[in-house]
């Protein structure tokens, strides 16, 4: 009790120096407060945007048509159909994987309708206008989920429908001028075509077999984009739970072994119209998104490295697959807030170091001019360790009411510097990023955009934050009381006395 006396009325009667130590550390603790704060709020942001994207793991390729034209895989060719049993097995392998919570992918192929009065007619031979038979796995799936549609009447599949196969279907407000209503049935063929790069015109001549299918509508909906999923245009979409798809390609598939090679030799009944989109796994921790990551990619380096694809140097000429993890979305959505959290780190590691130093100085110059009073305490009998803890004392005790008052302060001035910091950053990129570095459309796979992880960023000080910057600053604080101590434990009182030094 008596030392802590002795310490306040040494602050009361060095007011001067009380008052400059005080600001000191009012200054210097303010700025280590406010941006460990900002930088706090952003890692927040980055928990909050993780929390609502969730841990997931999308496979997805640049290319606007189906991957199986495009890539023979391995050292050896693979037919288009040996591609695609190869493609879906992987991603049905990781499906089962210990780590994935839930996995979902659509896979779709190309059917047709009758259409005699169609504006890309090119004879008067009868022809078929072609349609995104778009197979799902889930009632509410990803462009319904994303909103890339909505619906407009009746509703989507139920849990029953997609397990069963059940033959119903889902259809634009524009299939067939508008003219299908809920409730009605649809008629789709496929067809085992000659020619298959005129998919998209098909006429009567240039097919060699044709099986209908009935799909009652359930449900009609409107597209908020041009386009959807790979750039397939949402107006001839029709979705249909993934095993109707599934048998309509094993109806192409007797089609083909039956009949095709008598007309389009030995590769026709090799080639899949098969393609596989929307692929996402979401993984019960996000601890492992990096290595379940990691390991899709090294599954798939088989299909980025066919001999179509390798260069000069024996790399490829470029990654038409690629793995997107929810962090990739959150660096390149969230990047405005992420440079903000490197830059408050960097100054609160830089600020700390400053305070330590400043201090050093301040106290080492303090107890330069102490030195005759410390002389005559040891003089006295006082021992140097109780010198050195008075002194360490005195400068904790002003550092409590410092502190304090930098962390008020900070928080009211923190959230304002962090606006401007962002602003400035906006204005300085000029641009609001949707890619990766690799180019991919990062935004698509999210539904939170930029301004909504800004929106996220909302200053808040737990009782965490403020035990965390005490310590941090108090700590700050005793390394800086290390070397000036050194002053006191070498200082000889009767040289000091005497005049001495």
């Amino acid at each position: 009790m008596k030392r802590l006396e002795y310490v306040i009325k040494s602050i009361i009667n060095n007011c001067t120096r009380s008052v400059v130590v005080f600001s000191i550390m009012f200054f210097l603790g303010m700025i280590i407060c406010c941006s460990f704060i900002i930088q706090k709020t952003s890692e927040n942001v980055r928990d909050q945007f993780m929390s609502k994207a969730g841990a997931k793991v999308y496979v997805t390729y640049k290319l606007e048509d189906d991957v199986t034209d495009h890539i023979n895989w391995s050292k050896e060719q693979r037919s288009h159909q040996e591609t695609f049993d190869y493609y879906y097995g992987n991603l049905s392998k990781y499906a089962e994987d210990p780590r994935v919570k839930s996995s979902s992918f659509s896979i779709y192929k190309y059917v047709y309708s009758i259409s005699k009065d169609d504006k890309q007619h090119v004879s008067d031979d009868e022809h078929y206008r072609y349609h995104f038979l778009f197979g799902v796995d889930r009632p509410v799936f990803k462009d319904l989920r994303e909103y890339d549609i909505n619906m407009l009447e009746g509703r989507t599949f139920t849990d029953e429908e997609i397990v069963q196969g059940a033959y119903v279907c889902i259809i634009n407000e524009e299939y067939n001028d508008g003219s299908v209503k809920v409730g009605d049935t649809i008629t789709l063929s496929v067809l085992g075509i000659k020619d298959r790069a005129t998919y998209n015109i098909v006429n009567e001549s240039n097919v060699f077999a044709k099986d209908d299918i009935s799909l009652k509508v359930i449900g009609v909906f409107h597209s908020n984009n041009a386009s959807t999923t790979k750039g397939l245009k949402a107006q001839l979409k029709v979705y249909v739970p993934k095993t109707v798809v599934e048998e309509c390609q094993r109806i192409n598939d007797i089609q083909y072994d039956n009949y095709g090679k008598s007309y389009i030799g030995e590769e026709a009944y090799n080639h899949t119209s098969l393609a596989i989109t929307d692929i996402e796994f979401e993984l019960n921790d996000l601890k492992d998104i990096t290595s379940f990551g990691l390991d899709i990619s090294n599954s798939l380096w088989d299909l980025n490295h066919g001999i179509n694809n390798i260069g000069p140097d024996g790399l490829p000429k470029e990654d038409y697959l690629r793995v997107i993890r929810s962090t990739e979305i959150y660096d390149t959505v969230g990047w405005v807030i992420k440079a903000l959290s490197a830059f408050s780190k960097g100054v609160v590691i830089v600020s700390i170091i400053s305070f330590s130093v400043i201090m050093a100085l301040t106290v080492f110059m303090i107890l330069k001019k102490k030195t005759v009073e410390i002389g005559i305490l040891m003089s006295l009998g006082l021992k140097r360790s109780e010198i050195i803890y008075r002194t360490v004392l005195e400068f904790i005790l002003i550092s409590l009411f410092a502190f304090a008052g930098a962390m008020a302060a900070s928080y009211v001035v923190s959230k304002p510097v962090s606006n401007k910091l962002i602003q400035d950053t906006l204005v300085k990129e000029s641009t609001t990023y949707t890619t990766d570095d690799n180019g991919s459309d990062i935004v698509k796979y999210s539904d939170m955009n930029q301004q909504d992880v800004i929106d996220m960023f909302n200053i808040t000080v737990s009782v965490k934050n403020v035990a965390e910057i005490f310590i941090i600053e108090i700590t700050a604080l005793l390394v800086s009381l290390l070397l000036p101590m050194v002053l006191i434990v070498q200082l000889k009182p009767k040289k000091v006395l005497l005049g001495g030094e």
